[in-house]
């Protein structure tokens, strides 16, 4: 199993982060969040992921729930772990997995504006564990009511508060698997719903079927710029720049700790479908199997299935 190394979040975390692709527009936004939420800050200390999080699910195998389509065949597989193995969800996850009798241990979001409200806005999440970046909208802050735990952005924050910092590489799940594999130390690490892709070229398939609507912005956005590529069973599908670029950033991270870590770090992608791992053939650090046999395979001892 995994030794205790200190260079994990080293390999996934870069020191510096080059900005220069971040629209205007954001950085606007991310600026005036922070300033605001630094005068908060001020009144009430911020809880950081750093020194809270660090190897506390050491050796313990761990789910990473995204929002791709495919989320709809697993949820009574994940029922079997809820409760006995961490969950980590991303935002958009949350509601899906809410209607199913799923509570997710942590929940990452990313966004800087309002968005990420639209996702719980009908759900109360007294109960419930955001990991949330410092420039997020103060509106997102005051929506959650439960605990919530902040890391430092790469933009706009002054460090006033040393936070620990997360990688995100173009969408909440990459910082997701920086907060979980980097921090905390899961492993193995099983992927769920982490597709990066679409079946069909509509916008009403990038979710999962009982999950959150898009929006209507993101609805056109996805219409314009969707295009096709092969999933792992070499079937049509369709993809955005955002979630390509996404997914090439999980393989490259998955590759360089496997060839760290080959003897003992584990990486299982139960998906089920989509494009995570097609770039991943030779040497194979990531196993494709399905959620039921990842859960009897790496999980027995949590859940009873041996």
């Amino acid at each position: 199993m995994l030794k205790r190394q200190s260079f994990r979040l080293g390999v996934i975390v870069p020191e510096s982060i080059d900005i220069r692709r971040t629209s205007k527009e954001k950085r606007s936004w991310w600026k005036k969040n922070y300033a605001d939420n630094l005068e908060r800050f001020k009144r009430e200390k911020p809880k950081g992921i750093k020194g809270n999080f660090e190897e506390r699910f050491f050796n313990v195998p761990g789910f990473l729930v995204a929002a791709g389509p495919s989320l709809d065949k697993n949820m009574g597989e994940l029922k079997k772990i809820n409760g006995k193995c961490p969950i980590f969800a991303v935002d958009a996850a949350l509601p899906v997995l809410v209607k199913n009798g799923i509570r997710p241990d942590y929940v990452i979001t990313v966004e800087g504006d309002e968005e990420a409200i639209w996702f719980w806005e009908d759900i109360d999440t007294s109960d419930y564990t955001l990991i949330c970046t410092t420039v997020a909208s103060p509106k997102v802050i005051d929506s959650w009511k439960g605990d919530i735990y902040f890391y430092n952005a790469w933009t706009d924050d002054d460090g006033t508060f040393d936070l620990g910092k997360l990688w995100s590489g173009g969408n909440v799940s990459t910082t997701m698997f920086s907060f979980a594999v980097g921090i905390c130390a899961i492993n193995p690490t099983i992927f769920v719903g982490h597709d990066f892709s679409f079946p069909e070229p509509k916008p009403e398939f990038y979710f999962p079927k009982d999950g959150t609507r898009l929006r209507d912005l993101c609805y056109e956005d996805i219409k314009k710029t969707s295009f096709e590529t092969v999933d792992i069973y070499g079937n049509k599908v369709y993809t955005i720049g955002q979630l390509f670029f996404s997914r090439n950033w999980t393989e490259q991270w998955i590759l360089k700790i496997y060839h760290l870590e080959c003897r003992w770090t584990i990486f299982v992608n139960a998906t089920e479908g989509g494009i995570l791992g097609v770039n991943l053939r030779s040497p194979k650090p990531l196993e494709q199997i399905t959620l039921k046999e990842a859960i009897r395979k790496y999980c027995g001892l949590y859940t009873g299935e041996m």
